[in-house]
């Protein structure tokens, strides 16, 4: 009982616990859903989907900033010093920035994305057509999740990671209950994409409840949405820009490696098909992964606090315990995968899924277990202003890693992309080893100011 009672003590694990649960949670939803559309649609109608989502993704990381840890960051410490203005502008801001994204997204994906994914798309088997309509109709969706991402932002700054976990979880029902039924209702990709768009929808209306609720009853410092909607009117545009286009680089390049330019590479060199078998090998891998989620989440509040008193030695703390914990749980995580996989997918998938799934896996499993030591690289740049350095290291990783995805696709059309894939997450590696540079410089600056 006494380690528990630790446990339960500290906050930090705390509410990484909490967060861990959601996520795996989530993860597993995310994979009943896969497993569900596997036999709904098969693997070339449900590539097809996936491609008009990565397509989709490729537009929104192209024009979104991140604002959205930054917000988090910020909330955190005007709520640690008592500013509860300072934390109602950036929550303002992150609503008011995402109005105009979110229109040009819709603008540019209704009359852009169709055409591109014609000139794009080689394979003749695939409905061009069918995969434009799909991705246009996904291009509404930043407008309709808005709320919930202020909302989000709203909770995890004020660190009430249980009501953040409600909200995602309740999001991910939502989303794999409809794209099933509108897998089942239309038997194509569309069915799904309007699915998709309907829970985002929905999870909005769910977070506004709940963001009303907690503040309320447990964080009455935080502001109403009322207040960030007329508050959104009066804060300036370039409140948090610089910093979010900054931000923006370094997060949306990282999910243009891992998200979205695997499966577009591999929809041009290969089949739709084989993007459904990458995406579910990328499903059972992100199962571990998702013990990244909940300690970065938490430790970004956490050493935003600690950067806002200058407390160098508990960053350094914080960092290297996020840092290691994270690794050796995926590692252990993917190991326990490693034994039940093949089990798993004879059970549950069908039979022409087993081996190109299986084998995808294996070619992401070291990349994968690799990037377990990466889950707090982006908090450690944002909150030592460090951000030029880790654009500078994602682009360059960007082009090494798209060029060896290029090459890999070319030379093996079937499983060259997950080999591209676990190539880029080696690269994580990179960042931990700045982060421990710099740290070990600073270490003469370690105590609080």
């Amino acid at each position: 009982m006494a380690p528990l009672r630790r446990i339960l003590a500290n906050r930090f694990l705390r509410d990484s616990s909490v967060l861990q649960a959601g996520s795996l949670s989530i993860s597993g939803l995310a994979f009943l859903g896969t497993i569900a559309l596997t036999h709904v649609l098969g693997a070339h109608r449900q590539g097809e989907y996936y491609l008009a989502v990565a397509a989709y993704s490729l537009l929104w990381f192209c024009l979104n900033l991140g604002l959205y840890p930054v917000t988090i960051s910020q909330v955190a410490q005007r709520l640690t010093s008592g500013d509860r203005e300072g934390a109602l502008s950036w929550l303002a801001y992150l609503f008011k920035s995402g109005i105009p994204l979110g229109i040009l997204t819709l603008l540019v994906g209704v009359w852009g994305l169709p055409s591109a994914l014609s000139w794009w798309t080689s394979d003749p088997s695939a409905n061009v057509a069918r995969i434009g309509l799909c991705a246009s109709i996904l291009s509404i969706s930043p407008l309709l999740e808005l709320p919930r991402v202020v909302a989000l932002a709203g909770l995890e700054g004020s660190r009430r990671m249980l009501a953040v976990t409600r909200i995602e979880n309740a999001q991910e029902v939502l989303r794999v209950v409809l794209v099933v039924i509108g897998a089942l209702l239309t038997g194509s990709a569309v069915g799904p994409v309007i699915g998709t768009v309907c829970a985002s929808a929905l999870g909005s209306l769910v977070a506004l409840v709940v963001f009303q609720r907690e503040r309320l009853k447990h964080v009455p410092d935080l502001p109403s949405m009322g207040e960030i909607l007329r508050a959104a009117v009066r804060v300036p545009w370039t409140l948090g820009l610089r910093l979010g286009i900054k931000m923006g680089i370094v997060r949306n390049i990282d999910a243009l490696a891992v998200q979205v330019l695997p499966a577009l590479v591999l929809g041009h060199f290969s089949s739709p098909q084989w993007v459904s078998y990458l995406r579910i090998a990328q499903r059972l891998v992100d199962v571990s992964r998702m013990f990244m989620k909940g300690i970065s989440r938490t430790a970004l509040p956490v050493l935003s606090g600690l950067a806002h008193v200058r407390d160098r030695a508990g960053l350094r703390r914080v960092y290297w315990r996020a840092t290691l914990g994270s690794g050796f749980l995926i590692a252990g995580g993917l190991g326990l995968s490693t034994l039940v996989l093949p089990w798993a997918m004879e059970t549950f998938l069908p039979r022409d899924f087993h081996h190109p799934v299986w084998m995808s896996f294996l070619i992401l499993l070291p990349g994968t277990a690799v990037s377990g030591f990466s889950v707090a690289n982006d908090t450690f740049y944002l909150v030592t202003n460090q951000l030029r350095m880790a654009i500078i290291l994602s682009v360059v990783g960007l082009v090494v890693n798209t060029g060896v995805l290029f090459l890999a696709c070319s030379r093996w059309p079937d499983y060259g992309a997950a080999v591209g894939l676990s190539f880029t997450f080696l690269w994580s590696l990179t960042h931990v080893a700045y982060a421990g540079w710099w740290f070990r410089k600073h270490r003469k600056q370690a105590t609080p100011a």
